[in-house]
């Protein structure tokens, strides 16, 4: 049993017995997973792309660096759409340097 917050928790061994649907012909399905790892202190994730007939398309994993950059990219996104500026707190010194 994982307990990501005070409202939801999620059976472990229930994420394991759900089955995978395909998208609709002619689309594609990308399912994406993420994890934090406490005892390493250490968050990875990763997708998956198939097409209705099931067939593999392409698959990746992302590191810290990257996961926090897709994070900032849709922070940003959401400030530009609302026309709200933006505060940016970066916890990754590599994310810190590009932007100095």
């Amino acid at each position: 049993m994982q307990k990501f917050n005070n409202n939801i928790t999620v059976d472990a061994q229930d994420q394991q017995h759900q089955h995978w649907l395909p998208p609709r012909h002619c689309w594609l399905k990308c399912n994406v997973g993420a994890e934090f790892h406490n005892d390493g202190r250490i968050t990875s994730g990763g997708r998956c792309i198939r097409d209705a007939t099931r067939q593999f398309i392409r698959a990746g994993t992302f590191s810290i660096a990257e996961g926090e950059a897709l994070a900032l990219w849709k922070a940003m996104q959401i400030a530009h759409r609302i026309w709200q500026t933006l505060y940016l707190k970066l916890m990754h010194k590599w994310l810190q340097k590009s932007f100095m």
